[in-house]
């Protein structure tokens, strides 16, 4: 679980003695989140600092306070309950496009990547996670006779057949001349958007229409490995609509499951060489959309191969940079160490808020507590949303109007996942310590 051995949840049942100071016994610092405790004495605000070893560094570079007293919030507390991750659900977008055929040694890109993905389905540390699964390029659709294509451009091959025959419309309209390029991708022939001679189809609803639907490990492993085993590399790379389709769907899962953490992981070991947008940057644009709304969808990118360019997508997508896959003998042990940190990454950030047993929730009397291994708990401030997270620690609600999860900002996140076995306490009664 990345680091974090518990997540529990604390209620409180100090009602109006909350608004004095629940207890005495505590040290008066803020040494949890920074600040230097002092030594057992009153405390007027009801959050006393744990007592523990004086000038003993906290998880986020502060002291613990002095003293033998367990401070307000631990005095005040009376019940404990067992506290839930955020559903986290993935949906996958493989790229199987020729060049996975690559040779390695004795086997080829494609058998390390796809082992991976069977192994890190199959493990059970990822039971609990729901994995989707959708594949790149996707053929076109059922040809017609080549005497029906009136501009070159519209005709491919069938390569189960080897003959020539026209491209199909991808279902986009268009009031452009003739064999102009579509906005979204092909060639526009008489009001129609055509694939324009692809391979593959440009259109993005067929990606998010998933081979595999998204669905609780390990309960969908044998459908997701059975899949893998199916398919082989061939084609080129429409890297648009297959990142279009696949945030599609993550929205799609996104709606129906509101209380769930939806991600896109795209795997690709190329550039885009079919349908448009071509150009990264504007494929990025999809990414950055889709990391902008709500509901929120990340982007994480693993990129097999030198294919650095592919950063830019995953840095729009929220996620920060790609994780690089090296095409050598250990390409298959990066690829599942990939997975397993994106994995790690949603589970150790976001947190549901449960309902406290007695009393209505009041999100101004919520607090995040964090107890590394063998130290003292350290309380973590909250802050405005992700942009007031800065470098320090600190937590933000996912939607201040209507909270539905307690976010880690990235610098508390990554110390926390760092920190062997951190216990994560959500703590209600005590006003909230606002950075």
């Amino acid at each position: 679980m990345s680091g974090i051995a518990r997540c529990a949840v604390v209620a409180l049942a100090c009602a109006a003695a909350i608004a004095v100071g629940c207890g005495d016994t505590g040290g008066t610092g803020s040494g949890g989140f920074g600040g230097a405790g002092n030594s057992g004495g009153s405390s007027t605000s009801g959050m006393g600092a744990t007592g523990g070893t004086s000038n003993v560094g906290g998880l986020f570079g502060g002291a613990t306070g002095t003293g033998t007293g367990t401070g307000g919030i631990q005095e005040c507390a009376s019940e404990t309950q067992q506290g839930t991750f955020t559903p986290v659900d993935l949906v996958i977008m493989l790229d199987q496009s020729g060049s996975m055929a690559g040779e390695v040694g004795n086997t080829t890109v494609w058998a390390l990547v796809t082992d991976a993905l069977k192994t890190f389905v199959q493990a059970p540390d990822a039971a609990g996670l729901s994995v989707g699964l959708q594949y790149f390029p996707l053929p076109d659709g059922a040809c017609t006779s080549c005497a029906d294509c009136f501009l070159p451009d519209l005709q491919i091959t069938d390569t189960s057949t080897n003959t020539c025959c026209c491209s199909p419309p991808t279902g986009q309209s268009c009031a452009l001349a003739d064999g102009a390029a579509c906005p979204g991708g092909g060639i526009c022939f008489q009001g129609q958007c055509y694939s324009g001679g692809a391979n593959a189809t440009c259109n993005k609803a067929e990606y998010a229409d998933l081979e595999v639907p998204v669905s609780v490990l390990p309960g969908n492993a044998s459908a997701l490995v059975n899949s893998l085993t199916m398919h082989a590399p061939k084609g080129l790379t429409p890297t648009a609509p297959a990142l279009s389709g696949a945030i599609d769907a993550a929205i799609a899962r996104a709606q129906a499951a509101p209380d769930h953490t939806v991600a896109v992981v795209l795997a690709s070991d190329g550039v885009p060489t079919e349908c448009a947008p071509q150009d990264i940057s504007q494929i990025s644009m999809l990414a950055a959309t889709a990391a902008a709304g709500n509901p929120k969808v990340l982007t994480y990118v693993i990129g097999i191969g030198d294919v650095a360019a592919l950063n830019t997508i995953a840095q729009a997508g929220g996620t920060t940079k790609a994780f690089l896959v090296s095409t050598n003998g250990n390409a298959g042990q990066q690829f599942l160490d990939a997975m397993k940190k994106i994995q790690g990454s949603l589970l150790a950030c976001e947190f549901d808020i449960p309902q406290p047993s007695q009393g209505e929730l009041d999100y101004e009397l919520v607090n995040v507590q964090i107890t590394p291994e063998g130290g003292a708990p350290e309380i973590v401030p909250q802050v405005a949303n992700v942009g007031a997270c800065g470098s320090g620690a600190g937590w933000y609600y996912d939607n201040p109007a209507s909270p539905q999860k307690i976010i880690l900002c990235d610098a508390t996140c990554e110390l926390v996942k760092a920190s062997n076995k951190a216990g994560i306490d959500i703590v209600f009664g005590c006003q909230t310590i606002v950075k």
